[in-house]
C-alpha cells in the first residue's frame, strides 16, 4: 500500500483520516524509517498514537514528564489502554489527555460491525468502541486564545493582567490545569517581558562565585581578631591561620590580643612596630586553632541540608500561599498578581523553559534577607562557610528543577524525581513540595502517592 492510498484530507480541518489502525500503523512506521535512515534528520524523531480512535502527532511533544523512550516505543500504536496503566507503565491524569489533545492531527474510520463473541480476528476490543466519540476537553488553545470552561485567555494580551481579576475559583482552576505552549505574553508592556525570563545556566554563572566566596572568607578571615564582635567561639576550628593580603588579618588593631607595645625598641620604625605586632597576632593565631578540613567541609555540608529544608518550606508556603490564605483575601487582585509571579506562571505553563528557575533579582532580595537573618544566629567564619553551602545548595535545587523538566534522565535518581515532581504538578499540588530531595516531604508527611 502506498503513502497516498494510506489516508484521505479532511478538508474542513486539515486531518488525517485512516481507514483502519493498520493503515496509521504503517503511515507512522514509514515516517520513523524515513527519520532513520536520513543521515542528516532534521526535526524531532516522529511520535505518532492512536486514542480511542483519534491520531495525536505529538512529535514535538519532546518534554514528556515519563520520557522520551517510552513514546518511541508506541509510536504507531494504539495507547488507549497503556495510557491508563498505571502499573506496568505509568498512568496520566486529566491534565495530561488535555495536554494531549492539543497534538490531534486526524481519526480512524471505523465500520463497527457485529460479531461473535470469540471472533478475535474481527472482534474489536471494547476501549475501540470509543472511536465513535468525539474526544474534547478544557482548556482548548487556538492561535489566539485559551479556551476555560467558564473563561477565556488571550494569547496576544498579558497574562498577568487577565489572571489577576478572575474570581478566585477561576484563578485556582487556571493554575490547576497545566498546558504547553512555546511561548506565552505575561506582561502587556513589552518592557517587561525579558525581566520575566531567566536562562537556567544564568544561575550557576551568578551564584556559584558567590558560594565560592562566602567559603574562602569563611575559611582565610580571622574574624575573631579583625571584628571580634562579628566572630564566633567556632571560628578557631574553621578559620585557617594565614597572612593573605584579600583580608588584611593582621594587624588586627581590634584584636583582643594586642601584643604591649613597650616591650619593641624605641629605634624600631613603626613600619617595623606593625610588621612584627602581626607577626605576634598570626603566631596567636596558629596557636589557638584547631582547623581542619573536615570542620569546614561538616558546616558546609550543613548548609546544603539546609537548602533543603528552605527549598521546602520557600515551595509550601511562599510559592503555594494560595492555599494557606483564606479564599476572600485571595479574591484580591494584588494577591493574585503576586502569586502568578512567585510561581503560578510554573503552574500553568510547567514546560516554559525561561519561566522554570528564580530570577536573579528576586534571589538578590531574597538572599540578602536570607543571609541578615541567619546573622542574628550565626556570626563569623560558621556564618560564611555555612551560607556558601545554603547557595550551593540553591543552584544544585535551580539546575535539577530544569534538568528533571527538560532532559530525559538516565540514573536512577533523577529519574525518580523527575516522575515525583511531575505528580505534584499533573496529580496533585498539595503533595509533593521537595525537588531536588524528598526528605522533608517524608518528615512532614507530604510525599506524593505513586503516580
Amino acid at each position: 500500500m502506498s503513502e497516498e492510498k494510506l489516508f484521505t484530507v479532511d478538508n474542513s480541518t486539515g486531518e488525517l483520516i485512516f481507514a483502519s489502525p493498520v493503515a496509521f500503523q504503517k503511515y507512522a512506521d514509514n515516517l520513523e524509517k524515513t527519520y532513520l535512515d536520513s543521515k542528516h534528520p532534521t526535526g524531532n524523531r516522529p511520535i505518532w498514537f492512536l486514542y480511542k480512535g483519534t491520531i495525536f502527532n505529538c512529535t514535538d511533544f519532546i518534554a514528556h514528564p515519563g520520557g522520551a523512550d517510552i513514546l518511541h516505543k508506541y509510536n504507531g500504536k494504539d495507547i488507549t489502554v497503556t495510557f491508563h496503566d498505571e502499573y506496568n507503565e505509568h498512568g496520566h491524569t486529566g491534565s495530561a489527555l488535555n495536554m494531549m489533545l492539543q497534538y490531534k492531527a486526524g481519526r480512524v474510520q471505523r465500520e463497527m460491525k457485529k460479531c461473535a463473541i470469540g471472533d478475535d480476528d474481527n472482534r474489536y476490543n471494547e476501549y475501540e468502541m470509543y472511536g465513535l466519540e468525539e474526544l474534547t476537553a478544557y482548556p482548548k488553545i487556538t492561535e489566539t486564545e485559551i479556551i476555560y470552561k467558564n473563561f477565556t485567555i488571550a494569547r496576544d494580551k498579558g497574562l498577568i493582567w487577565q489572571a489577576m481579576f478572575l474570581p478566585f475559583e477561576d484563578y485556582l482552576h487556571l493554575i490547576s490545569v497545566p498546558i504547553y505552549l512555546p511561548y506565552c505574553q505575561l506582561f502587556d508592556t513589552p518592557l517587561f517581558e525579558p525581566f520575566s525570563k531567566t536562562k537556567y545556566y544564568l544561575i550557576m554563572i551568578l551564584w556559584l562565585p558567590l558560594s565560592f566566596f562566602w567559603l574562602v572568607r569563611g575559611v582565610l578571615k580571622d574574624n575573631s581578631q579583625v571584628w571580634p564582635q562579628y566572630g564566633s567561639m567556632f571560628d578557631r576550628f574553621l578559620y585557617y591561620p594565614n597572612q593573605n593580603l584579600i583580608f588584611h588579618n593582621y594587624p588586627a588593631v581590634n584584636s583582643n590580643y594586642i601584643p604591649d607595645v613597650h616591650q619593641f625598641n624605641n629605634q624600631t620604625s613603626i613600619a617595623d612596630t606593625i610588621k612584627e605586632i602581626s607577626e605576634l597576632q598570626y603566631q596567636h593565631a596558629k596557636d589557638i586553632s584547631y582547623f581542619s578540613f573536615f570542620n569546614v567541609a561538616l558546616v558546609w555540608a550543613a548548609g546544603v541540608l539546609l537548602w533543603t529544608f528552605m527549598e521546602y518550606f520557600i515551595h509550601r508556603y511562599p510559592f503555594h500561599f494560595e492555599r494557606a490564605l483564606p479564599p476572600h483575601i485571595m479574591e484580591f487582585p494584588l494577591c493574585k498578581w503576586l502569586h502568578l509571579l512567585l510561581h503560578g506562571i510554573h503552574h500553568i505553563i510547567p514546560m516554559d523553559p525561561d519561566r522554570l528557575v528564580f530570577p536573579p533579582a528576586l534571589f538578590v532580595v531574597a538572599s540578602f534577607l536570607i543571609y541578615n537573618f541567619y546573622g542574628f544566629l550565626f556570626t563569623g567564619s560558621f556564618l560564611d562557610i555555612l551560607a556558601s553551602g545554603v547557595v550551593f545548595g540553591y543552584v544544585c535545587y535551580d539546575v535539577i528543577h530544569y534538568l528533571i523538566h527538560h532532559i530525559d534522565p538516565k540514573d536512577f535518581y533523577l529519574k525518580d524525581l523527575k516522575k515525583y515532581h511531575h505528580a505534584h504538578h499533573f496529580v496533585d499540588d498539595r503533595l509533593g513540595y521537595g525537588i531536588s530531595s524528598k526528605l522533608w516531604d517524608l518528615v512532614f508527611g507530604t510525599a506524593c502517592r505513586k503516580n
